[in-house]
């Protein structure tokens, strides 16, 4: 796995890289936090640690972009998470904005 320390600039970035990869993730199911994180260290190749992604899914449920619901499996309950309509919208139009940046890179 890869570790970057690259400052705060590009911790910042990078935070921002993994909400749009959890965003993404979510788009095509609910996942719980657990599998979230497994994705992402698959995803990135990054060393990422469940005390870094938690906070990003609770801020991202907080600010309406994911929903969250419980499971009881046995004696473990799971916590889903799942998109929401404004966590579709904001992927749909990132993924855009992305889309324009990486084509223009290939334009210069």
């Amino acid at each position: 796995m890869m570790s970057i320390t690259p400052g705060r600039a590009g911790i910042l970035l990078m935070k921002g890289l993994v909400r749009f990869a959890i965003l993404s993730l979510l788009e095509k199911r609910e996942m719980t936090g657990y599998s979230i994180l497994k994705n992402l260290r698959s995803l990135t190749g990054l060393n990422l640690h469940a005390g870094s992604v938690y906070p990003l899914l609770y801020s991202l449920e907080k600010s309406g972009l994911l929903t969250s619901f419980s499971i009881e499996k046995g004696r473990r309950r799971l916590r889903y998470y799942k998109l929401s309509e404004a966590g579709r919208e904001l992927l749909g139009k990132t993924k855009h904005i992305a889309q324009k940046i990486f084509e223009g890179e290939h334009r210069a």
